[in-house]
């Protein structure tokens, strides 16, 4: 986020995630730190912390990471 999209950008850490929504992205995990990259409600923002904080990767994506 910040190269293809306007805003700041994320340091490619391996500790670092971005989670995207219908292709956009929403929410950042930077520093064990959850930053909001767009208004939402409080029960999404505790999905986005859950979703960016679970380590649970599909098979053929952990051999990647």
């Amino acid at each position: 986020v910040g190269i293809i999209l306007p805003g700041k950008k994320i340091p490619s850490l391996a500790s670092n995630r971005i989670l995207f929504e219908n292709g956009v992205p929403v929410a950042v995990l930077e520093k064990d730190e959850v930053k909001l990259l767009q208004p939402c409600l409080e029960s999404e923002h505790e999905y986005y912390r859950h979703a960016l904080a679970s380590r649970n990767f599909p098979t053929l994506l952990r051999a990647y990471l």
